[in-house]
């Protein structure tokens, strides 16, 4: 095996899994700010 091929295996799986993160960080975000902005639309009605 190759140790180039071992590194940039590695490094393309990091920079995939930052990736897969930061996707489901900003997924995260944008729900929770879906639910707050409902939240304080339900609470100013009440």
């Amino acid at each position: 095996m190759n140790p180039y091929i071992v590194w940039y295996h590695s490094y393309l799986f990091a920079v995939l899994y930052k990736i897969f993160v930061i996707g489901h960080l900003c997924v995260l975000g944008v729900v929770l700010a879906q639910f707050i902005s409902l939240f304080v639309h339900v609470y100013s009605t009440v």
